[in-house]
């Protein structure tokens, strides 16, 4: 129990003098504290009531302040402040004891969510309610959800994020249930489970009529794991390769990098790390440091284009796509459907619960049965045009067949006489060798007296799983 009548300082004849040791005493009785976080660099933080917050020079001074003010002290504020500079400095803090802090991370099986006045445990049965004092390790104070939520009293009715859900879905149960595993497996603040996903949204349309198609629903769909899990939004447009501080807003206590609207030519290779080893972070001056695999937040890209890869079972083992139904666009938005926008006041407390309650049946979803796969809609087709030309994958999808052995010499003169464009034997193969990726055929090759034919084989899967 902190002894909240402690002194730092004395008064012998008519004149204060404060202790640097008994002020730090005193400080780390208050809860102030550093942990580690590499072996250079470390952090001020102060642990309350089981939740961690950062803390700071002046956060410091300021709880000096008010303690001296509620005990009436003050000869010994003023003697304070007129050497606060002296007694508090980061040479000064460096004396504070480097407290153990354990993760808040969520177990394998089991996620939490914290709500100003309780806190709820989900696994693959349902829902458990807990209160605080059951807690038996500190929080950062970022994972509170600014919210009072009740479940016991909510109307039985979909709730309108989940209708929405249910439309990006193509009001398809399958593909649903698909979307709710992945918005579960983002909101699951664990990487024990192996499932190393980067989730990329794009649009059902995407690529197809030469236009990007806003407003569809993506980044709304990111917005909302804004209000359950810790998110540091990047613009997709904004990333530049090599900057030192791209990374600065990161936390150790973020669960979710959201990367909206990436440009086109963007390559998930960019991000391999930040999926299998970790990620450096580094703040302006200041030490770098390295949030290590286990403490990773979870990646979620939205895009109006393919995201590029090199290829491979190491490009396909780390992403997990989805294409989002075009019910919505800029003309006709979830508030036009709704009648309301999602997140505002317009909310009143029922729809709150009914949005929490569906967010945690997310997570249940994904802890009872994994990610679930979602089927491509237009995403080969997409993944074709990226890989070769929009002209070819019109007249692959036309004029190739399956499973039987086709002229290649003579394919490549049907598309420069349709097309009147010319391709090398060597282009057309590896173009033939995409859509085979794309479409997970396998394409084979061989040549029989000088003639050159190949095969798509369906009986047989690519190496792209």
């Amino acid at each position: 129990m902190l002894n909240i009548e402690s002194n730092f300082w004395t008064k012998e004849r008519g004149k204060t003098k404060i202790s640097q040791s008994q002020l730090i005493s005193f400080l780390e009785e208050k809860g102030f504290c550093k942990i580690k976080l590499s072996e250079t660099n470390d952090l001020l933080v102060r642990v309350r009531n089981n939740v961690i917050s950062k803390s700071s020079i002046p956060k410091i001074t300021l709880a000096i302040k008010n303690y001296l003010l509620r005990k009436k002290e003050h000869e010994v504020l003023e003697t304070f402040a007129r050497g606060v500079g002296n007694y508090l400095n980061n040479n000064k803090l460096n004396l504070l004891k480097v407290a153990e802090v354990k993760s808040d991370r969520d177990d394998y099986d089991v996620a939490r969510f914290y709500f100003k006045n309780h806190f709820y445990e989900v696994t693959k049965k349902g829902l458990i309610q807990k209160k605080y004092e059951e807690l038996d390790f500190p929080i950062w104070d970022t994972k509170i959800i600014d919210k009072e939520v009740n479940f016991q009293n909510l109307k039985n009715r979909v709730g309108q994020f989940e209708k929405f859900c249910h439309l990006l879905s193509k009001e398809d149960n399958e593909r649903f249930k698909s979307l709710k595993t992945i918005i579960g497996y983002l909101l699951h603040a664990n990487r024990e489970r192996g499932e190393d996903k980067a989730v990329i949204l794009y649009d059902e349309k995407m690529s197809l009529n030469n236009k990007a198609n806003g407003g569809t629903g993506k980044t709304l769909l990111c917005k909302a794991l804004s209000y359950c899990r810790e998110v540091v939004e990047f613009d997709g447009k904004e990333i530049k390769r090599g900057s030192w501080f791209k990374n600065q807003r990161i936390e150790l206590s973020t669960d979710i990098l959201h990367y909206d609207d990436l440009e086109k030519g963007t390559s998930l290779e960019n991000f391999f790390t930040a999926t299998t080893s970790g990620i450096e972070v580094e703040k302006k001056r200041q030490q770098s440091f390295m949030i290590p695999y286990d403490l990773m937040p979870k990646l979620v890209f939205t895009s109006n284009y393919y995201v590029n890869g090199p290829t491979g079972s190491s490009d396909t083992r780390r992403r997990l796509e989805f294409e989002v139904a075009n019910f919505f666009d800029d003309k006709f938005t979830p508030e036009d459907y709704f009648g309301n926008r999602f997140f505002g006041r317009q909310w009143d407390q029922q729809e709150w619960g009914r949005f929490y309650s569906f967010m945690m049946d997310c997570v249940k979803e994904y802890l009872e049965h994994g990610l679930i796969m979602p089927k491509p809609i237009n995403l080969n087709k997409s993944k074709t045009m990226t890989d070769t030309s929009e002209n070819f994958t019109e007249f692959a999808s036309e004029w190739f067949e399956t499973d039987t052995w086709i002229d290649k010499k003579g394919m490549e003169e049907e598309y420069s006489d349709l097309y009147n464009e010319q391709v090398t034997p060597h282009r057309f193969k590896k173009w033939i060798d995409d859509y085979a990726e794309s479409n997970d055929f396998k394409a084979d090759f061989k040549s029989t007296n000088s003639i050159n034919r190949f095969i798509l084989k369906t009986d047989s899967k690519s190496t792209r799983k």
